[in-house]
């Protein structure tokens, strides 16, 4: 059976095993330590769901990890999946565009998201076929079957031919405070004014020569900055100010995900949105999408 009409057509295809589906994604490479779910994680959000996981599903998320596949796709834990579920129901209710096939607004009230890219893609699954995965994409009206299996499905989104798994981030363990010194406070061999050098300039902890906000390249925006800019954009996307969400994005090409690819995007709905009063439904639609998945959370360790 083909994979066209494969959710809403009248057969029910065969249930592929977990072989069939993870194909060898448990040999990814990962380039480092990665969190891993439990089996049994993957049994309770099963039965929670009334619904079996796609083949393949429970591999990935337990031998492979959390992580960028790819350096394009996200396939969430259990935890998340569960966590997600309902809010993420209720923006696609509020704001679906993808028509009725394969699946319509109202199947994808009993749709569950299981992963999404880093451009803002979303696969899902639906209990009629769950081992068909589907792709909600960003920057499309139309939506449409990946394949059966989700190995099978990855590599329709990651065209590498040995991709790996990008860990994200731990977070930062806090330094250990050092050992103080016999007497303690200050090392007898510390110059007076300890914590700074002799040869500091006044007002010290920052060389003559390194501008403003020190300690930070140059080349990177203030974090601050991009809080700001982010504000900017969704109050600019709210009013429908196309000109000044033009402005914003081209100013700040990076601010809303990696490598610029969800600004490009949402700059492309805005121009469209000029001429196109549907346009503007797809523009409040991605905003809403970009809020929902957090720009900047999320981001990959990579290594030293």
């Amino acid at each position: 059976m083909g994979t066209t009409g494969v959710v809403r057509g009248a057969a029910v295809a065969k249930r592929l095993s977990e072989e069939e589906g993870a194909g060898s994604l448990a040999d990814t490479p990962r380039e480092g330590k990665a969190a891993l779910a439990k089996g049994a994680e993957v049994a309770k959000l099963a039965k929670r769901l009334g619904m079996p996981l796609p083949a393949g599903y429970a591999t990935f998320v337990t031998r492979v990890g959390e992580g960028i596949y790819g350096e394009r796709v996200r396939v969430f834990p259990p935890e998340r999946v569960e966590r997600e579920l309902e809010a993420w129901r209720a923006r696609v209710a509020a704001h679906w565009f993808w028509g009725r096939k394969p699946l319509s607004a109202e199947e994808a009230q009993e749709a569950v998201r299981i992963a999404d890219t880093l451009e803002g893609d979303e696969l899902v699954v639906h209990p009629r076929d769950p081992d068909a995965i589907l792709l909600l994409p960003v920057e499309s009206e139309r939506a449409r079957v990946l394949a059966r299996g989700l190995a099978a499905s990855l590599a329709k989104l990651v065209k590498k031919k040995a991709p790996t798994l990008r860990p994200f981030a731990a977070a930062p363990s806090a330094p250990k405070p050092a050992a103080a010194p016999p007497g303690g406070g200050r090392s007898p061999a510390a110059p007076p004014g300890a914590g700074r050098s002799p040869a500091a300039p006044p007002g010290g902890g920052r060389s003559p020569a390194a501008p403003p906000g020190a300690g930070r390249s140059a080349a990177s925006p203030p974090p601050d900055g991009d809080r700001v800019a982010r504000g900017l954009i969704q109050a600019a996307v709210s009013s429908l100010n196309v000109s000044r969400l033009e402005q914003l994005l081209e100013a700040n090409p990076g601010v809303l995900g990696r490598a610029g690819a969800r600004s490009a995007n949402l700059l492309s709905l805005a121009r469209a949105a000029k001429t196109d009063a549907r346009g503007k439904d797809r523009l409040r639609a991605t905003l809403a999408l970009l809020q929902a998945h957090g720009a900047g959370k999320d981001a990959p360790s990579r290594p030293s």
